[in-house]
C-alpha cells in the first residue's frame, strides 16, 4: 500500500526564471491570499509531517522567498545541471529518507491528498510514481526514489530535463489524472500573471482546499 508520509521528505522546486510572469517573482504572487509559495510550502509540511527543502537558483533568491516562509531547510541548485532537474538533484543529495515528493512552486492546487495519492502508490520495485495527463507525465509533481535519483543523475546530461530522468529510471508508475480527479486538479501550474488571473476566476469563491 505504498509508503507513509513520514518516508518522504517533500521538496518545492523554485529555481525557474519566471520570465513568462513579467518583473515579479512568480513564487511571491498572491494566490487565494497568500503568496504561491507559502501555499506548496504549507500543503507538502501537512501531508508529510515535515517542512520541506526548499530548492532555489541561489542563496540569494532562497533568502528572497524565506521573507514569507516559516524557517525551512533550503539547497542550492547543482552547478553542473541547468533547470528544474538542478534542484532535484540538489534535493535527493540532502535528505535522508528513502523517498522525496517534488512539487513546482507554481502549483496552488496541490492538495495533501494528492500528495499521498503518489506516495499509497510507491511500492517496491518502483522508481517514481507520476500523474499522467493524456499521455503527458507530469514529472514536476511525483514521488521519487532517492536511491534512484541518486544512481542515474552521471547518465544525464547537463541540460537534461526531469522527462530525461523518468525515461532513464527503469520502473516509473503512472497515475491517470482521469481515474485520479485530485492530480488532474494538482498539476495545474501558473506561468503568466493572465493564467494565474483565469485561474482565480475560473476555480468556486471560497477557499481551495490543500
Amino acid at each position: 500500500m505504498g509508503i507513509s508520509p513520514a518516508e518522504a521528505r517533500g521538496v518545492v522546486l523554485a529555481g525557474g526564471e519566471s520570465t513568462r510572469f513579467g518583473e515579479q517573482n512568480k513564487a511571491l504572487a498572491h494566490f487565494d491570499g497568500e503568496p504561491l509559495i507559502s501555499r506548496v510550502v504549507a500543503t507538502l509540511s501537512d501531508a508529510t509531517g515535515t517542512r520541506p527543502i526548499l530548492a532555489a537558483r541561489s542563496e540569494d533568491r532562497a533568502a528572497d522567498l524565506l521573507e514569507v516562509l516559516p524557517p525551512v531547510p533550503t539547497v542550492s541548485d547543482a552547478p553542473d545541471y541547468e533547470g528544474p532537474i538542478a534542484g532535484l538533484f540538489a534535493a535527493a543529495e540532502s535528505v535522508s529518507t528513502p523517498w522525496i515528493v517534488v512539487t513546482g512552486c507554481d502549483m496552488p492546487l496541490v492538495s495533501q491528498t494528492a500528495v499521498r495519492t503518489l506516495l499509497e502508490h510507491a511500492t517496491d520495485g518502483v522508481d517514481a510514481v507520476v500523474p499522467d495527463d493524456a499521455g503527458r507525465p507530469e514529472p514536476l509533481l511525483a514521488a521519487y526514489r532517492t536511491a534512484s535519483i541518486r544512481a542515474h543523475r552521471s547518465q544525464l546530461s547537463r541540460a537534461a530535463g526531469p522527462q530525461r530522468l523518468l525515461d532513464e529510471l527503469p520502473s516509473v508508475r503512472t497515475l491517470s489524472t482521469e481515474a485520479y480527479p485530485v492530480l488532474d486538479r494538482a498539476v495545474t501550474n501558473v506561468n503568466t500573471q493572465g493564467e494565474l488571473a483565469t485561474l482565480v476566476d475560473t476555480l468556486a469563491v471560497g477557499g481551495f482546499p490543500r
